[in-house]
């Protein structure tokens, strides 16, 4: 007497339309776990660049404290900004805009390559980030300032290299959250929604939404004084995203030097 159970003369396998079903339960599994990588590979990359710009944000706040600006009330004709006020007197804007450091003095200053972050290795003059300084007397009085340093975080080229700024581009106040852009600029060519940018008054405006050269922000537009230009990075080229991560405001970045 055998000790195993008789062997059936013919196993039964699957049919065809066991098999179709079984592959349509498989492909629908397999697509739906597709579909979950290239958001969690962007979420990722999200999560990436958000941490990288606050690192570079306290990068530039600790190296601006670090070796600021120097500026003499006594003697405004000396130190890093000397240019500020002759440069807006000449122009005709109030004492009050904001406005750039002078390229000699910021090269001597803080080069290009100071400004790159992280530093590479290999090549000092080369970073994944870029920051660039412009300055404000928010009392527009040489014996008595009170400085603000705006600095852009941006993008580096694709190799590496800093990208060239705009200073500055004709606007004008259009409604309470509408912002026009001079000289028949389309805005589109310029920004994409979420980018940021800067008025000539010290103000930081996020793009909303644009029609023609009409820029609509969030938040209130202010006018008093008169909003006249915006400073801000363009798109590189057709089809490229603006560079600018974010603009930040650092005040203890220039110092009297005198004792």
């Amino acid at each position: 007497m055998s000790l195993y159970p008789p062997i059936p003369a013919r196993c039964r396998g699957f049919n065809l339309i066991e098999l179709l079903i079984a592959l349509g339960i498989f492909a629908i599994g397999f697509v739906s776990a597709a579909a979950i990588f290239p958001t969690a590979i962007m979420l990722q990359k999200q999560t990436v660049d958000a941490i990288e710009s606050e690192q570079a944000a306290r990068n530039i706040e600790w190296l601006l404290r670090g070796r600021p600006f120097t500026f003499d009330p006594g003697s405004p004709a000396t130190g890093d900004l000397e240019d500020h006020y002759t440069d807006l007197t000449a122009g005709g804007n109030p004492l009050t805009d904001v406005s750039e450091v002078a390229a000699a003095k910021l090269n001597t200053k803080w080069t290009s390559a100071d400004r790159s972050y992280p530093r590479a290795s290999t090549e000092a003059t080369k970073g994944k980030f870029f920051w660039y300084p412009l300055i404000q007397d928010a009392n527009g009085d040489p014996t008595s300032p009170d400085w603000r340093v705006f600095a852009f975080i941006v993008d580096a080229n694709s190799d590496e290299t800093e990208p060239t700024p705009i200073p500055n581009t004709a606007a004008s106040f259009n409604s309470f959250n509408t912002i026009t852009l001079g000289g028949g600029i389309t805005a589109s060519d310029i920004f994409d929604i979420g980018d940021k940018f800067l008025d000539n008054n010290g103000f930081i405006y996020t793009v909303q939404g644009m029609n023609g050269s009409d820029i609509t922000v969030t938040g209130i537009v202010f006018n008093t004084p008169a909003l006249t230009r915006i400073w801000h990075y363009a798109k590189p080229s057709a089809g490229k995203n603006n560079p600018t991560r974010d603009i930040l405001i650092i005040t203890n970045a220039v110092v009297d030097p005198t004792p």
